[in-house]
């Protein structure tokens, strides 16, 4: 036997009919899956329902501002900059791009092999060091 599913008349009369009644009655006859509030019948089933309050709304929390970090000054072109002359100077440069760059702004103009590790460029500008030293 099929399933029976409730269904409200336009009166809100209650009815348990087949799905294919209910699809039927509910889509071109104006009848509903809940009662109209209308009727004493439907006020007394809608009274026996249970009523869910909802949530309590929480405004969301204000956006904390995060404090603002103080750059240092960027060096004035005319300083020169610091010249590393042992490997323990290179020890804050700890990646190879690092190295290179220092290369490229202290000794400018002087051919680097992209290839070389990180050893062979600080090896490099140890002896550019000790050549501008001279």
């Amino acid at each position: 036997m099929s399933d029976l599913y409730v269904i409200y008349s336009p009166k809100g009369e209650k009815f348990e009919v087949t799905r294919l009644n209910f699809l039927d009655l509910q889509k071109s006859k104006g009848w509903t899956v809940e009662p109209k509030a209308e009727t004493a019948i439907a006020a007394a089933e809608i009274a026996t329902k249970t009523v869910v309050d909802p949530a309590p709304v929480v405004p969301a929390p204000e956006p904390v501002e995060t404090p603002k970090t103080v750059e240092a000054p960027a060096p004035v072109a005319d300083e020169a900059p610091k010249v590393r002359a042992t490997v323990e100077d290179f020890a804050d440069l700890e990646s190879k791009a690092e190295v290179f760059e220092y290369i490229e702004k202290t000794f400018p103009g002087n051919k680097i092999d992209g290839r070389a590790n990180r050893e062979k460029l600080v090896a490099l500008a140890i002896d550019l060091a000790a050549q501008a030293a001279a």
